[in-house]
């Protein structure tokens, strides 16, 4: 009798001490990827759970960056190394050297992003739709040369008006240089509501050679049908709290 009734105590201690799946999905969810990403043997990962993170963080880039640059004394190899060594979107200064960082812009940004995202509602029915021009501020849609051409176009963004809006009711040219791309569907910042990690690139057509790659989030914004641009830096995208959570 005493047999069975310790028996019982540990399937019930067992069956407390074990989280339930929807419990495990909540402390470490998985976010579909598209476009893969750029660690090598991964470059056709479809999604990525959150307690993968410090280990992909530690896997190596398709590509090296030498550093210190153009001193054959070393190389960065992954994004533990390259956050610690060179920061988020330090290491290019010219037009040659924007292609070497971009694979370390693309996935570290995503990764650390993703290793404190969470599972949140869509404000939107599809991806298409949130990426659409009447979504769009006009801070990633458009590429201007002077930072108060730009905050012009955040005095718009703050006012509601869409890139959208520019084209089809202030006769804007659509800007065919910028291409924006979703990487990942998460909820960034915490606020319930899903966000679209992009990758924006623009690259000048015409009578000029300057090009850029950045990547950030849309974030849905209460009351307003256009998102706001969050694009990620050195300040924003740093190695994780030693309390990142893993399970």
């Amino acid at each position: 009798m005493l047999g069975r009734i310790a028996a019982i105590c540990l399937l019930v201690m067992a069956a407390i001490a074990t989280p339930s799946r929807s419990e495990q999905n909540a402390r470490s969810p998985c976010f579909a990827v598209h476009g893969g990403i750029d660690v090598r043997g991964q470059e056709k990962r479809t999604n990525i759970c959150r307690s993968e993170v410090r280990r992909l963080l530690r896997a190596p880039i398709a590509s090296p960056l030498e550093w210190p640059k153009y001193k054959s004394e070393g190389q960065v190899t992954n994004c533990r190394e390259y956050l610690s060594a060179i920061g988020y979107g330090n290491y290019w200064t010219s037009r040659a050297e924007l292609p070497m960082e971009v694979p370390y812009i693309r996935t570290c940004g995503l990764l650390v992003a993703l290793g404190t995202a969470k599972r949140g509602r869509n404000a939107f029915k599809s991806i298409s739709q949130a990426l659409s021009m009447a979504s769009l501020p006009p801070t990633i849609a458009f590429h201007v040369a002077t930072s108060d051409q730009y905050e012009e176009l955040q005095k718009l963004e703050a006012q509601g008006v869409s890139a959208g809006d520019l084209v089809l009711n202030r006769n804007w040219q659509r800007d065919s240089d910028v291409s924006i791309s979703i990487i990942a569907v998460a909820d960034v910042d915490g606020d319930g509501t899903n966000d679209y990690i992009v990758a924006r690139s623009y690259s000048c057509t015409g009578q000029c050679s300057y090009s850029s790659f950045a990547v950030g989030y849309l974030s849905p914004k209460p009351n307003s049908r256009v998102m706001r641009w969050v694009q990620f830096d050195h300040e924003r995208i740093r190695l994780p709290n030693p309390s990142l959570q893993t399970r």
